[in-house]
């Protein structure tokens, strides 16, 4: 696979993930499950991830290492933060959403996810961002992150 083709993999995962990830915020309308936020979360987390992954790509990034795993999530924003391609508060936000997955994974859940819906809306400006810069979906991800269902998702409010 060359490097194009690596790039727009990953960018089509990681747009699936995070379309994937707010249908779980959207189908808990009613009453938001627990596993209904916690699956939106893992998901919307992979899709940052993939897209870290096609922007370190696309920039001449190595994002394997020697034994063929590729670089931690955190070492890829770490990267894109040194070369000044995220901002503070992108990288803030894309960290404190990992690091809720993460103890989403490894410690007691703790319901109701307010501070998780947050998480979500504070990522938003990096979604759109990579998604525009690289023109896949650009249509697309302006329906999926249309403000009004972004404040829909992450506040429970209609759209």
């Amino acid at each position: 696979m060359n490097q194009s083709e690596r790039i727009r993999q990953y960018i089509d995962l990681a747009y699936g993930s995070l379309e994937h990830g707010l249908e779980h915020l959207k189908r808990g309308d009613l009453e938001l499950s627990p596993k209904d936020l916690m699956f939106a979360i893992m998901h919307v987390d992979h899709a940052a991830q993939l897209l870290v992954k096609a922007k370190l790509t696309s920039i001449g990034e190595a994002i394997f290492k020697t034994d063929k795993r590729t670089i931690s999530h955190v070492e890829g924003l770490g990267r894109l933060k040194e070369k000044g391609t995220i901002c503070s508060s992108e990288w803030d936000a894309l960290i404190a959403l990992n690091r809720e997955r993460d103890n989403m994974q490894h410690q007691p859940f703790v319901f109701p996810g307010e501070k998780q819906r947050h998480l979500i809306k504070d990522a938003y400006s990096f979604f759109k961002r990579m998604f525009m810069e690289f023109e896949e979906h650009s249509k697309d991800i302006e329906k999926l992150l249309d403000k009004d269902l972004i404040s829909h998702v992450c506040n429970g409010n209609n759209p």
